[in-house]
């Protein structure tokens, strides 16, 4: 929690630079050096466990704050990210670590740091320890304004709030008209950036911070819906694990496109009671399992699809 640390160092080798055996600059990190991974316990509610490092679980005592007398009121903060199975090249720099990331609409993105300890924070979740304290050690742990090695010894830890990064966009389909059961869904995307530079780690807590390349029309795409794999009732909800193949009634098997998973082969029927009905009371379907995105300001919306009515060919795929 000062100017004086340097990100490019770790616990663990690093390249041309020397090791922070003493934890100074970096407390927890793993063998990549990109973190320790963790867990949540199945156990313990909210709970992350560490996953250890094959160095860590051979000196089980290492991943610890530093008992050194220089260093006991010396405050940390904590990073905590997920980047799910995101495309990723890192940048570990003197005040920063770097993830320029890329997504594809599936993954979930979830970031957070460890709050300034101050007597809120006490108040909210350390109370009973906060009025054992006397006013020696009250003061010696707010001063720090971060978590030390002392306030660890008194029993007080960071516990970090975690958010979601992305936007979930679901997509539902209602039958218009009666020739809707001439039309084939076959796909539905949704073009915005995908590149994003994701600081998940600096000398501060505010400098976490994900940005999207959003200046130049090739730092956006085109990500695709991905087949659903469950059932949903009419609003929305999930109600069985049934997969769409089995949803005989609503979606169509093309089997030139049995394994693109980005195929969503969507028929919808029509009732004759619909006809005097809006449109919003009819039934809906969803379609596929909808996308995570960047909030952005602006996206272009795609809706791939084939009709067999006179003068359409049904084989060719046309864009709404």
């Amino acid at each position: 929690m000062d100017e004086t640390t340097d990100l490019t160092q770790s616990f663990f080798k690093t390249s041309g630079g020397q090791r922070d055996i003493e934890h100074r600059h970096c407390l927890v990190d793993g063998y990549d050096r990109l973190g320790m991974p963790a867990k949540l316990n199945t156990n313990r509610n909210k709970e992350l466990v560490f996953q250890y490092d094959r160095y860590y679980t051979e000196h089980p005592k290492i991943l610890n704050y530093s008992n050194k007398k220089e260093y006991i009121d010396r405050a940390y903060n904590f990073f905590v990210y997920h980047i799910d199975d995101s495309e990723t090249m890192t940048e570990r720099t003197a005040d920063k670590i770097v993830h320029h990331i890329e997504i594809d609409g599936s993954q979930d993105i979830m970031c957070g740091t460890s709050p300034v300890l101050n007597d809120e924070y006490l108040n909210k979740h350390f109370i009973d320890i906060k009025n054992d304290l006397d006013d020696a050690e009250y003061s010696r742990i707010l001063n720090t304004r971060g978590f030390s090695t002392y306030s660890a010894r008194h029993g007080i830890y960071p516990i970090v709030p975690l958010e979601h990064k992305l936007a979930r966009l679901k997509f539902f389909l209602y039958p218009g008209s009666a020739d809707c059961k001439y039309v084939n869904v076959t796909r539905i995307s949704v073009e915005l950036p995908y590149k994003g530079e994701f600081i998940v780690a600096g000398r501060y807590a505010e400098d976490m911070a994900l940005t999207w390349n959003d200046k130049k029309e090739s730092d956006r795409k085109e990500l695709w819906i991905r087949k659903d794999t469950k059932k949903t009732d009419s609003a929305g909800d999930i109600t069985n694990d049934t997969k769409t193949e089995d949803k005989e009634d609503v979606h169509t098997e093309d089997t030139g496109n049995y394994n693109d998973p980005y195929f969503l082969g969507l028929k919808l029927p029509w009732e004759d009671s619909y006809t005097n009905m809006p449109w919003k009371e009819r039934k809906r379907e969803e379609a596929g399992t909808g996308l995570l995105i960047p909030a952005v300001g602006k996206c272009t919306l795609r809706i791939y699809f084939t009709c067999s009515l006179p003068g359409f060919d049904d084989k060719e795929e046309r864009v709404y």
